[in-house]
C-alpha cells in the first residue's frame, strides 16, 4: 500500500538529493522515506520503495551525477 506522501522528482528530487544526502549519513532508507517514497509493509512498518525511487533519480538525470566515495 503507497503512504499519501508527495513524492520528490525531477529536479527537486535531484536537488532534495544534493542538498541533504549528507544528513542521512548514509541511511538510504530515511533519504527514500524523506523524498516520499516510503510505502507501507504488510507488517504495517514503512519501507523504502526502493524501486520507484531508483527510477525517479534516474528520469531526474541525477544518478550520472552522484559522487560515490
Amino acid at each position: 500500500m503507497t503512504r499519501d506522501n508527495r513524492k520528490l522528482t525531477g529536479l527537486e528530487l535531484a536537488d532534495y538529493l544534493k542538498r541533504h544526502r549528507d544528513e542521512f549519513e548514509g541511511n538510504g532508507d530515511a533519504f527514500c522515506m524523506a523524498a516520499g517514497y516510503g510505502i507501507e509493509g504488510d507488517d504495517g512498518k514503512e519501507k523504502c520503495n526502493f524501486k520507484a525511487l531508483v527510477e525517479a533519480l534516474a528520469k531526474a538525470g541525477a544518478l550520472n551525477n552522484l559522487d560515490i566515495d
